[in-house]
Parts: C-alpha cells; structure tokens; sequence
C-alpha cells in the first residue's frame, strides 16, 4: 500500500505544488478577505445566480432569465457558454457565498490551466521539472489571470485551450492517425460550452497544424474522415449554443455591441505588468530566444517549427506592429466582435512555451551544463517576477473595491439621456483621494444613489453608503441576491431593440430607466414551466409599460389574455392595457420546434457520449484486472 501511494506522490506531486502556487498567489486576498468586484464580475456573477436559484427551486429557465439581471426576461445564459455557466451555477449553489465561490473558481481555473499546460509540455518530451516550471509560467503570464482581476470569461478559454493544442501535437507527430478525433471533439466542445471567441482563435491556431499533418501523413483518407467524425461531432454536442444563437439572432433585432478602439487595445512591452494589454520585457526575452533557436536549428523539429512560427504570429497580430489602425478602417466589425487585440496572446502563450519545451527537451543539457542552468536560472527569473505581479496585483484588484463606496452630497437629476454626458456633474467623494472621482450621480426619490466611478467603468452604485450592506451580500449565504441590488451594471449584451443602429449608451439608458428604476413597483416571481410572472396594482385603467424586454418568440399574457402590446421601447419593453386594481402578466420564451430539435440532438450526443465513456472505463479496468 505504502509503495502503491509512493508512486502516486511520484506522478502526481507536480499537480500539488500547482495547488501550493495557486495557494501562495491568492494569500494577499484571503489574509484580508477581499473581493474582487471588477466590470465583468457582477456581469457573470449574474448569470452565475440565476443558473444556482434554477437549480435550488427546479424553475428552470433555458433562455430567459427568471432570477437575474433584474429578473427581465433578457436571454444571456443560452448564447454566452450555457453548460459553463450551469457548472458554475452548481459551484455558487455548493460554496454558497460569492466570497467562497471566487476563491474556489481561482483554485479551479489554475488547477485546470496548470495541468493541460503540464500535460502538454511533457508530451513533447520535457521532463517533469521543465514542464512543471512552464506550466506555472503560463498560469502567470496567460490570459487565464484575466479571470482573478478582471473575472474575464477568456480566462476559462486559456485554461482548457491546452487541452486542445494535445491534439494539434498529435496531427504532427502520429503520422498513422493524426486526427485523434474524441479528443479533439470533446476540446473544441468545451471551449464552445464556455467561451465562443476562444474556441474560434483556437480554431484558427489549428489549421497549420493540420496542413501540416496532411502534408506528413500517408493516411490522408483516414485523416480526413477522422476530421470529420471531429467536426461532426462537435457540431453535435453544441448545437444548443450555435442553435439558440441563430434562434433569437435571425429574428430579432439585438442590441450593438461596445465597439472599442483595436489600436487602444494591442499588447505592449511592459516593465511592471504582464496582463491583458500587457506582455513583461522578460517573457519577450525569452520568446525571442526561442524564435532565434528555432530558426538557428530549421528543420531539427518540425512540430517545433510550427509551434514556434504560430505562436509567433499570434504574438505578432496582437501587438502594435499589426496594422491594427488600417485593419479596423477596412473592417470596422471587429471594433465589436474582437474589441480586444490583445486576446491573442491566448494562443501566443501556449504555443511559445510549448515551444520552449519542445528545445529544453532537444538539447543534450549533460554537456552544456552552464547553459542548462544559465537558461534554467533565466526562466526562473522570469516567473518569480510574474508571481510577484499576479500577487500583487489580485491584491490590488481585491482590497481596492471599496474605495467609491461613501456618501454622495449632490442630489443633482441626469439631464440627458446619456450617463455619460454628465461630466458638470463631477464631484468628488467625501474621504477619498482625487483618484477615485465620481463621473456621474443621480439622486432617486427613496435615498438611492447612482455612481459611475473611474474604478468600475459601467458600474453604478446604488445605496452606496451602505457599506456593510455589499460585505454582507459577498459573505452571507443568504444574501447574495443583494450583490445585484446594491450594484448595478447596465450592460446591452443580447437585449432586444427595435433599431439595430441604437446606441450602446441609448440601450444602458433605456434599460436602467424602464427595468432598474421600476423594481419597487412590480412583484415578479418564476414559475414551474420557465415563465415569469409579473404582479402590480393599477391605480386606474389604462396603458402601462411593464419592466421586461420581449424578444419575437416571447409570449404575453395579461390578466389571463394572451395579448400583443399596444407598442414597445426601445428595448422592447412592452407597454399593455391595464385595469384598475390587482394586475397580473406572463412572459414566456416559446421554443420554436427547430431549437427543440437541435437541443435534443445535443441531449442524445452528450448521452451517446457518457455511455461511450462508462464502457471504456470499464473494459479497461477489466483489462487491468486480467494483467
């Protein structure tokens, strides 16, 4: 027994020390209980919410969201990485306060990134000490640290891409069967489970790895159809993603995305930082010093060639030497769809400390001693310095929310419909440094007030002198729908609008005026079968616009009618005939019959899939047995 867990420890003890690191990078904001609460963390912890009271009462709700974002009907969970988001939901229900939900998703996501990175690195021959330190590396320096300070989905996309990026070794290096099509099928419907843009750059990452594992193979026949069992089947698993994408999509009309400037968003060298738009002077050393090796010993590894040249690429589109000004001017699309330059150092990362693996585990290190610990100590140098930056800066991130969080002394009125057209309306908060100015305010009738703050871009305070009140919301189990009440995000992502051309700023305005702002006014509960119903009294009889946004499959029924309403905002949000006294309505997605089709195909391939995987567990555990 003793010697059976020796041998684990010896296999797995990598795995612990990624635990232990996780542990020691986390430390600042455990000793002080912080919180990070940065512009996606309400966004996802939203929809994180809904999913976990789903789950708790048994309202299940695919599309509409019953419980969060003001319970507005608005679709999210079913186009933004559906069975991620019910994954994480169970986590929130079983940790049961934000604050242990954060800390655990940190473990999870360094567990997860770590051990592919691992995994990955040691299949191309380095050995355990090697793949161990450039695992950590990545964990340090990947977008997967967007997800600690940012709580940025892409984070989740640089933690299972590894896992991917396997299978791209294996179209080089098993010239007999190239295409190991499970496994690149249950990659690619992760990522598309959880984060689509991810799955799309990893996509495109895969192609000179599969032209070159063509071009190598005698089994192009059997390549090409495993390729297509892959394609087939992933097409299968995620049809409730790209199936309610085009469900709501080609019918409605849905809010534009933020546009951002590409230029503003590209990678640069940095001396201090080594996130986001952000890359250290010494990952850049050393990603040169791979390239150099690379093209100093062409044609020694073609697996390292391609891994080398691709990431390279990567690391070159998402920088300021990629025409990104001329690019966005030709294609102004992608100042929605991609915003961020930057997100592709998700695959730069990868594959250039792929590639360092790859070299480490080439050269013959018993005669080059000095360099062995010369490029040993080099590496090190660089991912002690990365740790200290994650350290700090997830310290930062966490213990630095609070600052805008004191009372406002103007009671001043928004006087247009822009938030952020209210710049005479700037005034400082009382006990806090310049810095952290307040960019708008609005005083509400019942003693609420709105801040936009420099710390929180799109964030708006509500009841902001009740400190107590968010720390109690982030670390009472009982009170997490509070997160949601004391802070407020207007964010367009998927709402409908009549106009597609409608500002993003006309969308946050419309939505806070119409759904926020009449909370207290309404009495909204899920029901059994997805619905929503709304409950208010009428003063007296007439027209009355109720606080929910409707999409074309959406069905209303006022006062036990199904009823068309007289007309719609700019959101669509309904406005009905009321009677005078008790009222009562019901908002309900109807599932066309074509989405209760694909759905059902992705029900019967992930069925089809566990079965597989349960006969496979089984018959070799008989195999081990028989040995």
């Amino acid at each position: 027994m003793k010697e059976k867990l020796k041998e684990k420890f010896q296999d797995d003890w990598p795995y612990l020390v990624i635990i232990i690191a996780t542990y020691l990078m986390i430390q600042g904001q455990l000793n002080t209980r912080g919180f990070v609460l940065n512009i996606d963390t309400w966004f996802h912890y939203n929809r994180f919410y809904d999913i976990s009271k789903q789950i708790r009462t048994g309202n299940y709700s695919y599309f509409q969201m019953n419980y969060g974002f003001s319970q507005s009907g608005r679709i999210i969970n079913a186009f933004y990485g559906p069975l991620f988001a019910y994954i994480m939901g169970l986590l929130v229900l079983i940790t049961g306060t934000w604050f242990r939900f954060q800390i655990v998703s940190y473990f999870l996501i360094c567990l997860l990134g770590g051990s592919g990175m691992y995994i990955l690195v040691k299949k191309v021959g380095a050995n355990k000490l090697w793949s161990l330190i450039l695992a950590l590396l990545y964990i340090n320096i990947s977008p997967l640290q967007t997800w600690f300070d940012h709580t940025n989905l892409s984070g989740w996309g640089s933690a299972i891409a590894p896992f991917v990026f396997i299978e791209a070794v294996n179209m080089i290096r098993d010239k007999k069967r190239p295409i190991h099509w499970i496994g690149l099928m249950l990659g690619m419907t992760a990522l598309l489970q959880t984060h689509l843009l991810s799955s799309l750059m990893v996509t495109l990452a895969l192609i000179p790895f599969a032209i070159t594992g063509f071009i190598l193979t005698p089994q192009k026949k059997q390549m090409i159809l495993n390729l297509t069992k892959a394609i087939v089947g992933t097409i299968c698993l995620t049809a409730n993603v790209w199936g309610a994408l085009l469900t709501v999509s080609v019918k409605n009309k849905l809010a534009t995305i933020r546009t951002h400037n590409l230029v503003s968003n590209m990678v640069e060298v940095s001396t201090s930082e080594n996130i986001r738009d952000a890359i250290l002077v010494g990952v850049v050393i050393i990603f040169l010093v791979q390239l150099l090796y690379v093209l100093f010993n062409w044609k020694k590894s073609i697996l390292n060639d391609v891994v080398t040249l691709t990431g390279v690429f990567f690391l070159y589109i998402s920088s300021s030497l990629f025409p990104w000004q001329l690019i966005q001017r030709i294609f102004p699309i992608l100042r929605s769809y991609l915003q961020f330059p930057f997100r592709f150092l998700l695959i730069a990362d990868i594959l250039l400390i792929l590639g360092i693996g790859i070299s480490v585990s080439q050269i013959n290190w018993k005669e080059k001693q000095p360099l062995y610990y010369g490029v040993l100590g080099c590496i090190a140098i660089v991912l002690v310095e990365s740790c200290n930056l994650s350290y700090n800066r997830l310290w930062q991130a966490a213990n630095n929310n609070y600052t805008p969080l004191y009372k406002i002394v103007s009671k001043k009125y928004y006087t247009t419909t822009s938030e952020y057209a209210q710049r005479k309306y700037i005034k400082y908060l009382q006990g806090v440094n310049s810095d952290s100015e307040a960019y708008g305010m609005k005083y509400y009738p019942k003693g609420y007030h709105y801040i936009k703050s420099f710390t929180s871009d799109s964030f708006f305070y509500r009841n902001t002198n009740d400190f107590w009140s968010l720390k109690q919301a982030v670390f009472t189990k009982k009170r997490k729908e509070n997160l949601f009440n004391l802070v407020i995000k207007v964010n367009p992502d998927y709402l409908p609008v009549k106009n597609s051309k409608i500002s993003y700023h006309q969308v946050n305005y419309a939505f806070e005026k119409e759904v926020i702002d009449q909370e207290d006014k309404f009495k909204k509960t899920p029901l059994k079968d997805g619905a929503l119903k709304i409950q208010w009294i009428g003063k007296k009889e007439g027209q009355r616009q109720l606080p929910i946004v409707m999409y074309k499959q959406s069905q209303l029924v006022v006062n036990n009618k199904k009823v068309t309403p007289l007309h719609y905002s700019l959101i669509k949000s309904p406005t009905i005939f009321q009677k005078k006294g008790y009222n009562t309505a019901i908002l309900k997605f109807i599932w066309p019959t074509s989405f209760k089709i694909l759905f059902g195909i992705s029900i019967i391939s992930w069925l089809g899939l566990i079965i597989y995987g349960i006969e496979s567990v089984i018959r070799k555990f008989k195999e081990a047995k028989k040995e």
